[in-house]
């Protein structure tokens, strides 16, 4: 089964879900957005946060079709 992955970056938390074929929401976290460091350490923190949510629902990072990214604008 193929999903993509959701990412929400807003001026407080960073929202990332797990997305079905169906469009269903399987799995959501959220972090922080961490205005005091580089893009770069942001983009690591939501990489890991998506890697732990595709491991807790036995998802293969090779069933992603894509990610959706959503931003505030400043």
């Amino acid at each position: 089964m193929n999903y993509a992955i959701g990412i929400d970056i807003g001026g407080t938390k960073t929202a990332l879900g797990l997305i079905d074929p169906s469009g269903q929401v399987l799995a959501k976290t959220s972090l922080p957005t961490d205005h005091t460091v580089s893009p770069h350490v942001m983009v690591d923190r939501m990489a890991a946060a998506i890697k732990q949510m595709l491991a807790e629902h036995q998802v293969d990072e090779s069933n992603i079709l894509g990610i959706g990214i959503g931003a505030r604008a400043l």
